[in-house]
């Protein structure tokens, strides 16, 4: 049986961590996109990226598609996380990145579905 691949924007604490940890409980192959490093977790792997950098996300996006395969889950905890009350970052962080990795990796899901 081959392994479900998820990837997980911002699962480096909170409820994203938490996320983290059960699919690892499930045999998932986890990549991680975050601005830190996640502690205590074993098991995945770890991209760290400024997702409001359209460039630099796509290839992130790519290099984790060819190193973990195409994927079966793609969940979102990223929240700006700025000094000040910036709504611009915000829709930056909540809204464009999240358009644009749904643009970039919808053709890269596995087509077996969730069985």
């Amino acid at each position: 049986m081959d392994k479900k691949h998820a990837l997980i924007i911002g699962g480096t604490k909170g409820i994203g961590k938490a996320l983290v940890k059960e699919m690892i409980t499930k045999s998932c192959v986890v990549s991680i996109i975050a601005r830190h490093p996640p502690k205590d977790i074993q098991d995945i792997d770890y991209w760290k990226a400024d997702i409001t950098k359209k460039k630099k996300l796509l290839g992130v996006l790519k290099e984790i598609v060819s190193k973990n395969g195409k994927l079966n889950y793609l969940v979102f905890f990223q929240r700006y996380r700025g000094d000040k009350d910036n709504w611009d970052a915000e829709i930056e962080t909540s809204l464009t990145a999240t358009k644009n990795i749904v643009e970039y990796i919808a053709d890269k899901f596995n087509d077996k579905g969730d069985k």
